[in-house]
């Protein structure tokens, strides 16, 4: 089992044949980047919750999504059998679980951009740290390659990327 990759971090042609990556060498690269990120003691506590509760939003989602395909099928019934008090009641089931899938939807996408959020924040302190550091190597790339145009833009896009 393979997925495929761009040919070259440096944006060769599109034209280009991709190349397969092993799902091994992926799960390598996610885990190389997610491990400091779950046990950086800056943001772990916060990372993990976000994550936890990302989860359970999801699988909140996914149990409206089947009690509502349940009680369609309760409402069709109802309405087979001509059973007006099972009607009645499934219309108010289904009333509450149409309210509540968008309310869950939206704080899916509010946990998973906080997580994203965090994320960023992580990687750019990480890549900061990398970039501006005793060395200085940010001012050094700056200096030694001139043709080097906006390193602080290209430190902005390599974290974005992640």
């Amino acid at each position: 089992a393979t997925v495929c990759s761009s040919a070259d971090d440096q944006g060769k042609e599109s034209s280009e044949a991709m190349k397969p990556v092993s799902w091994l060498t992926t799960l390598r690269a996610i885990w190389k980047l997610g491990v400091p990120f779950f046990s950086d003691p800056q943001v772990r506590s916060k990372a993990w919750g976000l994550l936890v509760l990302n989860i359970s939003v999801i699988l909140t989602e996914v149990a409206l999504i089947f009690l509502l395909s349940v009680d369609q099928k309760h409402f069709t019934n109802a309405l087979a059998h001509r059973n007006e008090e099972k009607f009645w009641r499934t219309i108010w089931h289904l009333l509450l679980l149409i309210m509540l899938l968008p309310a869950a939807a939206f704080l899916q996408k509010l946990v998973a951009g906080t997580l994203a959020l965090e994320w960023r924040r992580h990687l750019t302190r990480e890549a900061f740290s990398r970039y501006i550091n005793v060395e200085q190597s940010y001012y050094r790339l700056k200096m030694e390659d001139p043709s080097i145009d906006n390193p602080d833009q290209r430190i902005a896009d390599d974290v974005y990327h992640f």
